[in-house]
């Protein structure tokens, strides 16, 4: 055998025996990934930004502030009949129109809104038809005029749904001032005269908030009152319906 041979697979078997390359294959790159803390943190930041994105479009009615609200519509007052012997029908009343307005006054509540209103409206209607008894059994045709003033107020309750609905109800106390003038045309019963009075009103109504923050809705007041016309025409009993149209807004 060749001397040659042995140091050929002595160099052989040190170069197998050798230390192979230390270099790894690359590993990927790091991922950040929040932890369970900084997850919740973040959901809190955004739920309170939410929340108060959403207090910022709520409207508040906060106490000592007022709301105002004008209002028409028309009134549905029931018959009526004087001491004169002059009686005017239902039907002659209806479509009594009336616009008024006032403010309601916030003094407590969170939930519910409470406080007292106060309210002005009139209603005017002339050349109604009215008829009395005239001697004979005659019945005798009048034209009449009729104008209302109302001052009327008291406690009320709101409450707001979901942020865009406004209920509220209202009851209280009427004064009233009524002119009445009646002619005919022989002008035997032409006759004309103005007085106070007072009775009691209840209310309600449904109010809708617009973008620009003002409410508009739809309202109801039943009221009754006695107003003494004096010698002559004795006492005008006003009682009935108005339906009405409003707006309101913060005063």
């Amino acid at each position: 055998m060749p001397r040659t041979l042995p140091l050929l697979l002595t160099a052989a078997l040190a170069a197998c025996a050798g230390p192979r390359s230390s270099s790894r294959p690359p590993e990927p790159p790091a991922v950040s990934i929040q932890s369970s803390t900084e997850e919740a943190a973040l959901t809190r930041q955004q739920e309170e930004f939410w929340a108060a994105l959403e207090d910022e479009q709520r409207p508040r009615w906060e106490v000592g502030h007022a709301l105002l609200q004008g209002f028409v519509g028309v009134g549905y007052p029931d018959s009526v009949a004087l001491a004169n012997g002059a009686e005017i029908d239902g039907s002659e009343l209806d479509n009594l129109p009336v616009i008024g307005g006032g403010g309601q006054l916030k003094l407590a509540g969170e939930d519910f809104d409470f406080g007292l209103e106060a309210m002005i409206s009139f209603a005017f209607r002339s050349d109604l038809k009215a008829f009395a008894a005239g001697g004979g059994g005659a019945v005798i045709a009048l034209d009449v005029d009729v104008l209302v003033l109302d001052l009327f107020g008291g406690p009320f309750v709101s409450k707001l749904y979901g942020d865009r609905v406004r209920l509220y109800a209202a009851a209280g106390p009427i004064v009233q001032f009524l002119e009445y003038s009646q002619v005919d045309d022989a002008g035997a019963l032409s006759q004309d005269n103005s007085g106070f009075g007072a009775g009691f009103y209840t209310r309600g109504g449904i109010e809708f908030l617009l973008p620009s923050g003002t409410l508009v809705g739809f309202g109801v007041r039943y009221s009754e009152s006695e107003v003494d016309l004096g010698s002559g025409l004795g006492n005008f009993d006003l009682r009935g319906v108005q339906a009405l149209i409003t707006v309101s807004r913060g005063g």
